[in-house]
């Protein structure tokens, strides 16, 4: 399985290395792969500076962005509950991760395949990171794999919760004049959580956690001219093979297993770009992902089974935040 990411994400680079190599090829004996203009012939046109532009004569365009995202778990399981009273001292809501910063990079070959485009792209954050103490004055309980255990007065819960996000994807896009464009491609997202929880007493139980989603999108991208500004926005959704191991470390015994089920991933993108020069530009905006179908290290400390031992793959969690970047054309 590892020997098959590695090969996917080779091969995105690989066709970024091409693009930037037909560029050089292109600028030296002008041996470009005629990338001629199927939809519109306009200069204006060929001006606009999105990444998804459909009609530059240019055959490469290639980005990088600096992402500033957050993690956001969709659930209202219950972390703390007041033992006398029953009331719900901490939700899982209120464990949200500070921002973090991360990185994109793409490239696109125009054209190259009749009037379709070639993208390949690589979104990375690697450093989602949140510690939180929990003590209250009074005996409470919290949920730990499924069975409410006791926390008495004067005793504090520590989390240390880190976790990670990558994604390879592969598109072949064809574009509607020069508003609209739809692709279809494949992806790959690896996401990987490390939840330890410790009592004042010890530790309880730490918690590794690891998803492996294959699987196809379809989406598509808009793009409205300003002049020198053009704005618009992206959007893309697709189903997966999910395959989640699940590692479960107490001081009495370890657990683990695997599981597979079907996930979703969708994305939506809102942005701008505004040319800076012939072929520069400067680009910004707003991102959000959402993925359904994959398991969360809250998620085990909540219900996990240690009869069972099969990971817990009901999680949803949103991926929001800003971008701001460069982009290239040759």
């Amino acid at each position: 399985m590892v020997a098959y990411r590695r090969v996917f994400r080779h091969a995105c680079a690989a066709i970024a290395f091409f693009a930037s190599a037909n560029a050089l090829l292109a600028d030296a004996e002008g041996l470009l792969f005629s990338p001629t203009n199927y939809l519109s012939s306009s200069s204006s046109s060929r001006d606009l500076a999105f990444r998804n532009q459909l009609s530059w004569t240019n055959s490469v365009s290639l980005w990088a962005d600096a992402l500033y995202m957050t993690r956001v778990a969709n659930t209202s399981q219950s972390l703390f509950v007041d033992t006398a009273t029953g009331a719900e001292l901490v939700s899982a809501r209120n464990v949200n991760f500070p921002y973090a910063l991360g990185y994109r990079l793409g490239g696109m070959l125009h054209q190259i395949i009749g009037p379709f485009d070639v993208e390949a792209e690589f979104m990375n954050v690697d450093s989602f990171s949140l510690s939180k103490d929990y003590s209250y004055p009074a005996d409470a309980t919290f949920s730990m794999m499924g069975t409410p255990t006791n926390l008495p007065a004067g005793n504090t819960l520590s989390m240390n919760y880190k976790s990670r996000i990558a994604s390879p994807e592969v598109n072949l896009r064809f574009g509607f004049g020069d508003i609209l464009g739809v692709f279809a491609g494949a992806r790959m997202v690896e996401l990987h959580e490390l939840l330890d929880v410790n009592a004042t007493s010890g530790r309880l139980a730490d918690f590794n956690v690891d998803n492996h989603l294959y699987g196809g999108q379809i989406g598509a991208d808009l793009q409205i001219p300003l002049g020198q500004l053009c704005i618009g926005g992206v959007v893309k959704a697709g189903l997966f093979g999910n395959q989640a191991d699940v590692t479960v470390f107490t001081d009495a015994a370890t657990y683990g297993d695997k599981k597979i089920r079907t996930a979703f991933v969708g994305q939506a993108d809102v942005m701008a770009a505004y040319k800076l020069g012939e072929s520069f530009w400067i680009r910004g905006g707003y991102q959000v992902m959402w993925l359904e179908g994959v398991a969360t290290a809250e998620g085990q400390m909540f219900s996990y089974n240690v009869a069972t031992q099969k990971p817990i793959m009901d999680g949803s969690m949103f991926y929001h935040g800003f971008f701001a970047g460069l982009e290239f054309t040759f």
